[in-house]
């Protein structure tokens, strides 16, 4: 078995994803990487699949970035294999001592190519469990689960000794709202923000959130913001409600007004089948807007205390989200409680500072410590065979067919 080791003087790491977008694992991408600069590392943001429409913020934040665009390949017999070699030989050039994985697909296909010269760590932000089993990849040193559950998970796939849980943290606000602030002097009620996939966020449930509402005379207002494959048939679904009124879209806004958002809403709804640790839940908190959220184990849970700092409900029971925001919206007392308690929970536990601390221990765990490498495929067959002669976005688009069928 050969082994390797890593110079304790070649601090060169990628921090790579499948595209950087708005959302959380981006923010999470961008700070972590200009913490980890300032502690002497040379950071470079790696976008294996396209640019993505924060692409630029990593050169704003005083990073390098490279990207590559994998849309044609995916058309082509055996294209991801041939792509995933191009990432591959890439990697294996840049010599990079550390690679901090965030759900690329070609990072996990292509590891064998520079897995005799990298430390490779997947960070897992997802907790449906298909995804956590495809980050549980044998060839890392490392994965971290960024919430109890994803570490959970993970150790059903890979020995303990693998996983770790590190949870993600915010950047905290310079000026947090006074304690003698209430919540109901912020001009807007409801407030959404996030990646518009129903799958995922639970999206179709806004109007009729939003319907409830308006049928027990409470005519509240709400803000959705965020972009993604399911924006247009939400507004579609909302002008077929005649909801217009009451449900007001943005899109994609910058990152930089996004507190002024949180600041000015009483409520974030969270309505999400599944999350990791989510960051616009601790956000919200930061900024004292309360929120009404999916009760997700090991998840929301551990960032929210159900009735003390928000209100936490069944992911299915649509009923139930409305009634929780009613509720909090007609007791103007309870609400500002919250909001207060919100504020204190997220300023004494969710800074970024504790999680980019326990990544930099991470790595420096590493140093000066030998890589065990064995012999393995360039190409991770875990991840591709010979199924590729078919190229992946047919087989896609054959499933998105039959899936309208039924």
């Amino acid at each position: 078995m050969n082994q390797s080791k890593t110079d304790s003087k070649n601090r060169r790491l990628a921090l790579t994803a499948y595209m950087l977008s708005m959302g959380g694992v981006s923010n999470f991408i961008l700070d972590l990487g200009k913490f980890l600069k300032s502690n002497g590392y040379e950071v470079s943001v790696i976008c294996t699949d396209g640019k993505g429409d924060w692409y630029e913020r990593i050169g704003q934040e005083g990073l390098q970035g490279r990207y590559f665009n994998s849309r044609f390949w995916e058309w082509v017999p055996f294209g991801r294999m041939i792509f995933a070699g191009r990432i591959g030989r890439f990697m294996k050039k840049e010599a990079f001592s550390y690679v901090i994985n965030n759900h690329s697909f070609y990072i996990h296909a292509a590891a064998g190519y520079f897995y005799g010269t990298s430390r490779i760590i997947h960070v897992a932000h997802n907790q449906l469990e298909q995804m956590v089993e495809r980050e549980s990849d044998p060839l890392a040193d490392r994965i971290v689960g960024v919430s109890p559950r994803i570490e959970e998970l993970a150790q059903q796939h890979l020995p303990e000794k693998m996983v770790t849980c590190i949870p993600n943290g915010i950047r905290l606000p310079g000026k947090l709202p006074g304690k003698d602030e209430n919540s109901r002097d912020r001009p807007r009620d409801i407030l959404f923000i996030g990646r518009i996939d129903n799958r995922q966020k639970g999206v179709f449930r806004i109007p009729e959130i939003m319907q409830y509402l308006l049928e027990r005379g409470c005519r509240a207002g709400m803000t959705v913001i965020g972009d993604g494959p399911d924006f247009q048939a939400l507004k579609q679904m909302v002008l077929s409600r005649s909801l217009s009124d009451y449900i007001r879209f943005t899109g994609k806004v910058d990152p930089e007004k996004v507190s002024g958002y949180y600041a000015s809403h009483k409520i974030l709804l969270l309505p999400s089948y599944f999350e990791g640790h989510p960051l616009t839940l601790m956000e919200a908190m930061a900024h004292g807007c309360v929120p009404v959220a999916s009760l997700l184990p090991q998840s929301t849970d551990t960032c929210v205390v159900h009735g003390e700092s928000g209100i936490l409900v069944e992911p299915e029971n649509t009923e139930g989200f409305g009634r929780a925001i009613q509720e909090l919206l007609e007791d103007v007392k309870r609400l500002n409680i919250m909001s207060q308690k919100a504020l204190t929970r997220a300023g004494e536990r969710f800074s970024n500072a504790v999680s980019h601390r326990q990544y930099l221990e991470l790595l420096e765990s590493f140093e000066g410590k030998a890589m065990e490498r064995g012999h393995v495929p360039l190409i991770n067959r875990k991840y591709l065979s010979w199924k590729e002669l078919v190229p992946f976005q047919l087989v896609l688009w054959v499933k998105r067919k039959l899936l309208k069928t039924i």
